[in-house]
């Protein structure tokens, strides 16, 4: 049983994320560390107003800075503390909510998914395992069933020195239950694997969750991948060389384990956003269809002989290339916005008047989405 060292308050804070054409929502909930008291009063009191504050600061040091620097041990130990805090608080609300409305957790994996994308909450299937064999006295395979069909794991990495990995000895100074539950888990898996292929210790070597090569480290991304029922990159390509690189050997073990999910990014921001006339055309072309489903873009090959379409598609260019040379106009122009104008003798850009055609023309010329600034008493008049 894990006899924890201290404990720390997270403060949840939701934002409701607005759905597109939709009158549902979704809720992002962000966590801020919290210390149990907001001063140690004792060291107050004794005059020791540091001390009295320290234990605050230690506290919410945890959630100020995300992904703080860890080339040093204290910022090693502060990221490692960071990613179990972030796990634990929205781990255990959806235990809770599931507990309340199905007492019995044999049936978790029927109202809970967690995707870990990368390893950063990958600690999450150990925090799981604790919580169903330690609070709930769940028998360890029965809670093992049921973490591998809750978590799902998304790989953003090919190169393996980029993978995740944390001392052994750091763990078992912050999380020593968890590093408990991490042997475990290795154990039992490559009893599995040598009986896939009896006495090949470089092929057990290459799968442990512990890199045994130099200092002890444990391989967050190897955990993530034997605590999940999914495995999938970001593109088919990516995907694909997962297999046939870095996790080849886990592939070897769960070819049905590795899937394809790609990670695009929405048409509604970066193409209806980022490039309005571009958007327009589209609209106009094949309707709005294409912003919820984007295989619609596709009509383009079958539109692309439509008389005028080709004419609208270079004119958009054209001023799409026309853009930065009228930035590098206004950005000469503002650099000489000390010289005095030649009718009204004022600096032209700080001339507030509409009725100096010369500080017009200036303003037309460097800022053309601006308004033409409102009459107030030109010096020219």
């Amino acid at each position: 049983m894990w006899r924890h060292a201290g404990e720390v308050n997270a403060k949840a804070y939701d934002m409701v994320i607005p759905g597109h054409g939709t009158e549902r929502v979704s809720t992002l909930r962000l966590w801020k560390a919290a210390a149990p008291a907001h001063i140690d009063l004792h060291a107050f009191n004794s005059g020791d107003y540091a001390r009295a504050a320290e234990v605050k600061n230690e506290f919410e040091n945890i959630s100020w800075v995300l992904y703080p620097n860890d080339s040093t041990p204290a910022g090693r130990e502060l990221r490692l503390r960071q990613e179990y805090f972030f796990v634990a608080p929205r781990s255990r609300t959806c235990w809770r909510a599931t507990c309340a409305s199905i007492p019995p957790l044999d049936n978790l994996a029927d109202k809970v998914a967690i995707h870990l994308n990368d390893t950063h909450p990958a600690i999450a299937v150990a925090e799981l395992m604790r919580v169903l064999c330690d609070e709930h006295d769940m028998a360890w395979a029965t809670a093992w069933g049921i973490t591998q069909r809750v978590f799902s794991y998304t790989n953003h990495t090919l190169m393996p020195e980029a993978l995740e990995t944390w001392s052994v000895g750091l763990m078992q100074h912050v999380l020593p239950r968890h590093l408990e539950i991490i042997f475990r888990i290795n154990k039992e898996f490559l009893v599995k694997a040598q009986a896939l292929r009896p006495g090949d210790m470089d092929f057990q070597r290459r799968l442990s969750l512990i890199d045994e090569s130099g200092e002890r480290r444990v391989r967050m991304a190897h955990l993530s991948i034997v605590g999940s029922h999914k495995v999938n990159g970001v593109s088919a390509l990516h995907s694909d060389l997962l297999v046939e690189t870095i996790f080849s050997d886990f592939a070897a073990l769960w070819p049905d384990r590795f899937t394809n999910m790609t990670n695009g990014v929405t048409p509604r921001r970066w193409l209806a956003q980022a490039n309005p006339g571009l958007a327009a055309l589209l609209d106009h072309t094949l309707g709005r269809g294409w912003r919820l489903d984007l295989d619609q873009l596709q009509r383009l090959r079958a539109a692309r002989r439509r008389p005028g379409l080709a004419r609208r598609v270079r004119r958009r260019q054209a001023r799409q290339q026309a853009a930065p040379g009228a930035v590098h106009r206004a950005q000469l122009a503002w650099r000489s916005t000390r010289r005095a104008c030649s009718t009204c003798r004022s600096s032209a850009s700080t001339n507030t008047s509409a009725s100096c055609s010369t500080c017009c023309r200036w303003w037309r010329a460097t800022r053309p989405c601006w308004p033409i600034p409102t009459p107030t008493g030109c010096r020219a008049r």
